[in-house]
């Protein structure tokens, strides 16, 4: 009976680690603020120094919160974790663990509450973080871009006839004439972008989404999730192309990044 419960444990623990690897290699970077809620000044310490030096060792692509960003996070920072080191309050002790929070504020990642009596905040403070931060060790970190499997259907769904209408249709609108024909089909409703890992999705004020839009290799371009379309900028106007029961669709529309 005994030996059935350490299996169960184990197999138990094994799936744990496996689901948070996952999790961790969805991310490209991590973010490390370059001074947490409890110091008093910038990297006070070393805490922040440190923090970010673990990180890379361990593999992670990271930047302190002051550093200049790579476009891609720079454009989105869902892509990007951030390290939170939560001082927990103990008589005679020092407490931390790590909180690995998404761009939506939740927190996909935590460690252990690393526990010292070190009685010099430095010492006191390295001590805990390194122990807090074998937690991530563990997870041997490797990050695995990630594609959305709607989209890429979206993609490889469309048949090849229907892609070269899009394309034709986006080299087609150049002129004025064109954009002003476009007016016929305009929507008022001003859309907001709210970031998503691999792209946005764009929301009206109620707020309800309209439409999710994934990221390309082309500049001002989405692929339209869970439609046979486009979404791109012509002359300072965002079109949307998508094709319903064999029809296209094309509509001008407003949004706010």
């Amino acid at each position: 009976m005994i030996k059935i419960k350490t299996v169960f444990v184990f197999l138990f623990l094994t799936t744990i680690v496996s689901f948070s690897q996952s999790k961790l290699n969805d991310y490209k970077y991590i973010i490390v603020p370059n001074q947490y809620e409890f110091q008093k000044t910038a990297d006070a310490f070393k805490i922040n120094s440190l923090t970010k030096f673990l990180f890379e060792k361990a593999g992670f692509t990271t930047f302190l919160s002051t550093d200049s960003f790579p476009d891609d996070l720079a454009k989105n920072r869902c892509l990007a974790l951030t390290a939170k080191l939560i001082n927990g309050k103990g008589v005679f002790k020092t407490k931390m663990n790590f909180d690995l929070v998404n761009c939506n504020n939740q927190v996909v990642f935590s460690t252990h509450q690393a526990v010292t009596r070190e009685k010099e905040y430095k010492k006191a403070y390295h001590e805990v973080i390194r122990k807090a931060f074998e937690d991530i060790k563990r997870q041997n970190y490797k990050y695995e871009p990630q594609t959305d499997v709607t989209a890429q259907e979206v993609v490889s769904n469309t048949e090849q006839k229907d892609k070269k209408e899009v394309n034709d249709s986006i080299l087609k609108v150049t002129t004025t004439e064109d954009i002003q024909n476009l007016q016929t089909s305009k929507s008022d409703v001003l859309l907001y972008a709210q970031a998503i890992q691999n792209g946005f999705q764009l929301v009206d004020s109620t707020p309800k989404r309209v439409y999710t839009i994934h990221q390309t290799s082309a500049k001002n371009i989405y692929i339209l999730k869970d439609k046979k379309g486009v979404l791109y900028k012509l002359n300072d106007v965002w079109i949307v192309e998508y094709y319903e029961n064999g029809k296209l669709v094309k509509e001008q529309v407003q949004i706010k990044f």
